[in-house]
C-alpha cells in the first residue's frame, strides 16, 4: 500500500505492507504534496513535490525500488497508465488553459517515457514526444488497453426560457 505520510515538519511518499509492517519512505523527495498513479508493474509511483536544492520539482515518477525519479511535468499533472502498460496518460492541470490529457505511447519494456526536462505541461514539448495523442478533455481514466477511456462531464441546467418559477 502507498500513501503520503504527514510528519510534524514535512511529508513523504511511503510504502507499507497490507498487515501494517514494513513501513518505509520511498525516495528522497520531501515534502510530497500529493500522489497520482502507480504503474501497472507496481514499480513506479507518480508524486507532486516542490523543487529542492538537489532535485527539480513538479510531477515526478518515482522508482519505488531505487528511489530514482524522472520529472514528467514542471507543474501539476494527474498521471495514470493503461492496464496493459502501453500508454501513459497525463492530464495537464493549468488554470490558464483548458485541461487536456496527453496519451503517450510507451516503448516495449518502458514504463516511464523520456520527456523534455521542462515537462509535458509545455505545449512545444507535447509535440516533441513521438506518437503523443492529445485528448481535449481533463481527468481521463484509461480502460483496458488504453484505446478506450472515460471522463466526467458535468453541466448545469438553467431556466433558459425565463419562465417564472414560483
Amino acid at each position: 500500500m502507498f500513501f503520503v505520510a504527514l510528519g510534524k515538519t514535512s511529508s513523504s511518499f511511503t510504502r507499507i505492507n497490507a498487515d501494517g509492517s514494513g513501513r518505509v519512505s520511498v525516495g528522497d523527495r520531501s515534502p510530497v504534496f500529493d500522489r497520482s498513479g502507480i504503474s501497472p508493474d507496481g514499480r513506479w509511483a507518480v508524486v507532486f513535490a516542490p523543487t529542492s536544492a538537489t532535485t527539480p520539482g513538479g510531477t515526478v515518477a518515482l522508482n519505488i525500488d531505487t528511489g530514482q525519479s524522472k520529472r514528467l511535468c514542471t507543474g501539476f499533472c494527474v498521471v495514470s497508465w493503461s492496464d496493459d502498460g502501453r500508454f501513459l496518460y497525463a492530464t495537464v492541470i493549468d488554470e490558464s488553459a483548458p485541461q487536456d490529457t496527453l496519451v503517450v505511447p510507451l516503448k516495449a519494456g518502458e514504463i516511464v517515457p523520456d520527456v523534455p526536462a521542462s515537462g509535458l505541461n509545455v505545449p512545444a514539448n507535447q509535440r516533441a514526444v513521438p506518437g503523443v495523442r492529445i485528448i481535449e478533455q481533463g481527468s481521463v481514466v484509461p480502460i483496458g488497453d488504453g484505446s478506450t477511456y472515460v471522463y466526467v462531464k458535468s453541466g448545469h441546467e438553467r431556466n433558459l426560457y425565463r419562465v417564472p418559477l414560483h
